[in-house]
């Protein structure tokens, strides 16, 4: 089986548009709402979307998709759902720096990253590190 490297991001709604500005200059294809079909979908839609298309979801809607991810994942293993989502992608503190400083650290989780599927995480800005998020519904 040949494993393919994460190449496609969703940005959802809720992300500056600057930010796949930044990606797309650091080789991503960066799909967006507008393009994709989902513009003011639920957050399950763009999570649905991104699953089937085999994308990771890049949001700010950290509480939200959490509980989705702990959803999907429960209904992935009950087989329910045929498969775990491609991935999810968030950060904890927001600001306006954001784009220039989030794009990056993007990027260095994902370059030699063979896919996401089924894992979600958060950047914490004020350590600069990713954090997996577990599947709880907390």
């Amino acid at each position: 089986m040949t494993v393919v490297p994460v190449e496609h991001v969703y940005l959802d709604e809720d992300v500056p548009l600057q930010i796949g500005d930044l990606l797309k200059a650091r080789g991503f294809t960066v799909h967006l709402p507008r393009d994709s079909g989902t513009v003011s979908a639920a957050d399950a839609v763009h999570l649905e979307r991104c699953s089937r298309e085999g994308w990771v979801l890049i949001t700010q809607n950290r509480r939200d998709f959490r509980r989705l991810h702990a959803l999907w994942m429960t209904l992935n293993y009950w087989r329910i759902l045929p498969q775990p989502h491609g991935g999810i992608l968030t950060v904890y503190e927001q600001d306006p720096l954001l784009p220039t400083e989030w794009a990056p650290a993007i990027d260095e989780l994902l370059q030699g990253r063979q896919r996401l599927d089924g894992a979600m995480f958060m950047w914490r800005r004020s350590s600069r590190e990713w954090q997996p998020q577990p599947m709880t519904f907390m």
